[in-house]
């Protein structure tokens, strides 16, 4: 059950700042309750925030944008750099008090605990897990079950109170994790500072640093995190973050240091086959939102990124378009991985893709890819 709360808090929780009903432009209206249960203009779906971005799903497909709160304004940025402005309407709830925190950083350390609980041993010889797109293999606790779901590979047990989270940053270095540990971790409501130093961890996958943060979640209630950053010889670091409550430390600790130091990362495969232009376009069910979206990945390494936002009421109506580039590469393999996206002032970002299946979403040029969240149609070979 604990790890079961945690894993909830951790993928499904809302920050309760944007609770409360709001009013953007062109009428479009916005909902959000604390159970996550929300409507954007006349669309019910579920809402979960994470690192000062708010996911959105409505019948099966997931929209994500950033967003930023200073008093009563809440601005939206979808992936493409539309922006639009949303004044709350009536009064905040009381348990509206605090706007998300910084963007997440790539990973840290955690927790001192006292009196902590003896370690238990793992029942069985553990489960080995693979994940193609990042390079990595790693054992998995015995007893314990891991899974994919959202670029995070998770992993709980039945008769251990803690969660084990392993996720790749493919661009982060020694300097982007010491930055991301010093900060601590603030989201979600919940709030963790070093309470260790960050220090040398023995691994076999490449050089690691390891550490502790010790603090508590939206309710107050104590936190212990221990957190191992793999550093592989390709790039990127492979991260493993274990979460319990203090009595629970050593147990998780161990969990968590075990499954960093036997983890293995080769190269992942450069793919070439995830050239192409891809398109998304969404219409709200009374036509009065709108948002489109382009990637075009050019088979010489360039990228182009647009994107438009309309909506129209009683307010009026209004059009936000917006569009950027860089170069890109991608790991992985034809089904899966990381698209790697470098924009011209030198920002990165990391989307996981999977390429869909399903013959419904195949074109004329190929199978539908689902990057970041998000279902693209294949419109074109990227012949740029």
């Amino acid at each position: 059950m604990a790890a079961l709360a945690l894993t909830i808090l951790l993928a499904a929780a809302v920050d309760p700042a944007l609770v409360g009903q709001w009013q953007g432009p062109g009428g479009i209206a916005l909902a959000i309750k604390g159970n996550g249960a929300c409507r954007f203009d006349v669309d019910d779906g579920t809402c979960k925030t994470a690192g000062g971005t708010l996911y959105f799903t409505v019948d099966g497909e997931t929209d994500e944008v950033r967003y930023t709160l200073a008093g009563g304004a809440l601005t939206i940025v979808d992936v493409d750099g539309a922006t639009l402005l949303f004044q709350r309407v009536g009064a905040a709830p009381a348990a509206a008090g605090r706007a998300e925190a910084a963007p997440e950083a790539p990973p840290a350390p955690a927790p001192t605990a006292a009196a902590p609980a003896p370690v238990a041993k793992a029942s069985g010889k553990g489960t080995p897990f693979t994940q193609k797109g990042w390079g990595a293999s790693f054992t998995v606790p015995g007893g314990w079950r891991a899974g994919e779901k959202d670029g995070l590979v998770l992993a709980g047990s039945d008769t251990e109170a803690g969660l084990l989270v392993v996720r790749f940053y493919p661009t982060a270095t020694r300097a982007d994790l010491e930055q991301g540990f010093n900060q601590g971790f603030h989201d979600n409501g919940m709030n963790a500072q070093p309470s260790s130093s960050l220090a040398p961890f023995a691994a076999k996958g490449g050089q690691a640093l390891a550490g502790d943060l010790a603090g508590a979640d939206a309710q107050g209630n104590p936190l212990a995190v221990r957190t191992v950053a793999v550093m592989t010889p390709f790039g990127g670091a492979l991260v493993v973050a274990g979460i319990t409550t203090p009595p629970q430390f050593a147990t998780v600790k161990a969990r968590a240091d075990a499954l960093a130091a036997a983890a293995r990362v080769t190269k992942p495969p450069e793919v070439s086959s995830l050239a192409g232009n891809y398109e998304w376009f969404y219409l709200s069910k009374d036509g009065r939102y709108s948002r489109e979206s382009r990637i075009t990945l050019c088979q010489g390494g360039a990228f182009r990124r647009s994107g438009e936002m309309a909506g129209s009421g009683a307010a009026g109506s209004a059009v936000v378009d917006h569009g950027n580039g860089g170069t890109w590469s991608a790991t992985g393999d034809a089904n899966a991985g990381t698209l790697t996206l470098t924009y011209g002032d030198g920002a990165t970002e990391s989307l996981q893709y999977t390429v869909s299946t399903r013959p419904a979403d195949r074109s004329a040029y190929g199978p539908g890819v689902n990057i970041g969240g998000t279902l693209y149609q294949k419109t074109g070979p990227g012949g740029c």
